[in-house]
């Protein structure tokens, strides 16, 4: 008879220098792709209240938090989750019994850098230039993998940098996600053709529940763009009409200033693949596994026409007092162009 596993994972959850994991009743980490700062919602028992008293963070004060899972997948083996530094934005207290929950984010960049509005030229430069000084003006490091075009000029017009620099990437057809002290910019059509990181296949004992989602609403067969160029005097297109896009539907029309037809066919790439990406989407749940991250690609079997490679847009890990774990995943079906 093969050995049973007896599995244990717990919360790592240090504030003030202090370990507080024994305190946690449930503790929520979700790690997202894209868009989102990475969050983390901590319940933990409070029969001292000390979170009434000593312990109330004050204002912008963090927590780090790592998930441990002891005798995970062999017996021996200790498997962990660096989930990050968070900084707490609430904290509520319930009862009885008292308890508290904390709600925390990833830190969060600067002020300025998120809300200070400005307006300039930047000149011959590349995207990559553009995201280093608005990391830095963040104070945050950056971590590039983007597409990476070349600007004569682009103008900053009463915009912060970071939604400069978010226009700019959407453009690009790239994604940003900021998360432990940095800035991470990706290419989105670079990162769907990695991996497969793993595999989630029908009958598996540690898959507890799935759910697929076809949509097919608000879904092209390709984009064109045209823009008249006041000073050329000249009317730019492009488009984007891949083999693998919905065969049927309708053109995506997009009027935005551009200066080549190179540029006009990434725009329009871009803006089809931000269209169709969610065309199929799936929700997992799964026996906790903190090798499970966002923007990672998972190869799903066993579910006919469901089956392929898909990128997951949110890993949710789940711990509770009694050393379970379990994570939930969404993800979508990737795209070729």
């Amino acid at each position: 008879m093969a050995e049973k596993i007896a599995r244990k994972a717990r919360l790592e959850l240090i504030y003030r220098g202090v370990d507080l994991g024994e305190h946690c009743l449930l503790a929520d980490y979700t790690d997202h792709a894209h868009g989102q700062l990475d969050e983390l919602c901590a319940h933990l028992e409070d029969r001292d209240r000390k979170w009434q008293g000593p312990w109330r963070p004050a204002k912008s004060e963090v927590v780090r938090a790592v998930i441990h899972c002891h005798d995970w997948f062999v017996p021996g083996d200790h498997l962990v989750l660096n989930c990050g530094e968070f900084e707490i934005q609430g904290i509520c207290l319930s009862g009885p019994p008292d308890t508290v929950e904390i709600r925390a984010v990833s830190r969060r960049v600067s002020r300025n850098a998120q809300a200070q509005k400005k307006s300039k030229g930047w000149e011959n430069v590349d995207l990559k230039a553009i995201a280093g000084a608005v990391a830095a003006n963040a104070g945050l490091a950056l971590a590039w993998e983007g597409n990476n075009p070349h600007y004569e000029r682009e103008d900053q017009r009463e915009e912060s940098d970071m939604a400069f620099l978010r226009r700019l990437c959407l453009d690009a057809g790239n994604s940003i996600k900021i998360a432990d002290s940095q800035l991470i910019v990706y290419s989105g059509k670079s990162f769907d053709q990695r991996g497969p990181h793993g595999q989630i296949k029908r009958g598996e004992t540690w898959l507890i529940d799935y759910r697929f989602d076809a949509q097919s609403f608000d879904k092209y067969k390709g984009c064109e763009v045209s823009y008249w160029h006041p000073d050329l005097r000249l009317m730019i297109k492009g488009e984007c009409f891949p083999a693998d896009a919905p065969p049927t539907g309708e053109v995506l029309k997009i009027n935005q200033e551009v200066k080549t037809e190179a540029e006009a066919n990434a725009l329009a790439a871009s803006n089809l693949r931000r269209k169709n990406r969610s065309e199929v989407k799936a929700d997992f749940t799964l026996m906790g596994d903190p090798r499970l991250r966002a923007t990672q690609v998972q190869e799903v079997k066993g579910f006919g026409k469901y089956d392929g490679r898909y990128f997951v847009d949110e890993a949710r890990h789940t711990v509770d007092g009694s050393g379970g774990y379990t994570t939930a995943l969404k993800a979508r079906k990737v795209i070729g162009y």
